[in-house]
């Protein structure tokens, strides 16, 4: 659990700096940043390849894995669970809360008693006007509908950056296997980062996301220690280095470089261990 505590600190920390900074920050500033993340991440995704005591497993399992993800299309299934959830949350927080009706019924009691008060004009004839509205107390005053709509929004869509990707699964995967943090490190870093510009621009629900991140990638941590005692030494590093080949992908991306559907390749860690065990039974 040790990567995804760290997550959620980098997140935390990063989104009470963005809410202090405000959009102080460059565009140059941020896309240098990015540069030095994608180098460091390809480098690292190498270093786990090499890992690798048999490239042809490593070759075999990517292929499969990734004929697989092809088939299922891993990655547009992310996206669109991303586009359900950012709808479900928008649709709940379009419903307009049991205090927001009351403050409108409120004002339009207000709006209808307002009785007209006659003074006679200059030239005999009736002016007309409004009783001044009464000033509404503090049981009238809400909370703002777009204060709850921007929490919501940063919520939801730091929420997703942070956990639907390759990089969460395959980290806390490694996390729970080995103990090996390294890839949730990397990710924390970049999290953070990303946590400073949402927090900027979207408020304080960005924070609340540290909190997603923790039942997320904890509980595939856990999952995944759990079948620790099956998989053997060499499994393990078959594993890693399929998900080293993912890594060099994801740096890729961040470089644009390439865009590679990084999650539709994400079967290929799961079959490294399969494949290394049929590879030795033929040797």
């Amino acid at each position: 659990m040790t990567g995804t505590l760290l997550n959620m600190l980098t997140v935390s920390i990063g989104g009470a700096l963005g809410l202090l900074a405000g959009r102080r920050l460059s565009a140059k500033f941020q896309t240098a940043v990015m540069n030095v993340l994608g180098l460091f991440t390809t480098v690292l995704g190498v270093n786990m390849a090499l890992k690798t005591s048999n490239p042809l497993v490593l070759l075999a399992s990517l292929l499969a894995g990734t004929a697989l993800g092809e088939w299922i299309d891993l990655d547009k299934r992310l996206e669109r669970l991303g586009v359900f959830l950012q709808r479900r949350f928008a649709a709940v927080n379009s419903k307009p809360s049991a205090a927001e009706e009351l403050t409108r019924d409120a004002e339009s009691t207000l709006n209808q008693g307002a009785v007209p008060n006659k003074e006679p004009g200059p030239a005999g004839e009736t002016a007309v006007k409004e009783r001044p509205v009464p000033n509404r107390g503090p049981g009238l005053h809400t909370r703002s509908p777009q204060t709850s709509s921007s929490f919501v929004a940063g919520f939801v869509g730091a929420s997703l950056l942070f956990c639907v990707g390759p990089m969460a699964i395959m980290g806390a995967i490694q996390d729970g296997l080995t103990g090996d943090y390294s890839t949730l490190a990397i990710k924390a870093v970049m999290d953070g980062f990303a946590a400073i510009v949402l927090a900027s621009s979207m408020g304080a629900g960005v924070l609340f996301s540290a909190f997603t991140i923790l039942v997320y990638q904890g509980s595939i941590t856990m999952a995944a220690g759990l079948v620790q005692g099956i998989l053997t030494p060499a499994m393990v590093s078959e594993l890693t280095a399929a998900g080293g080949i993912l890594i060099f992908a994801i740096g890729l991306g961040l470089l644009e470089i390439r865009r590679v559907k990084v999650a539709n390749m994400l079967p290929a860690i799961f079959f490294a261990p399969l494949v290394y065990h049929l590879f030795g039974l033929f040797n």
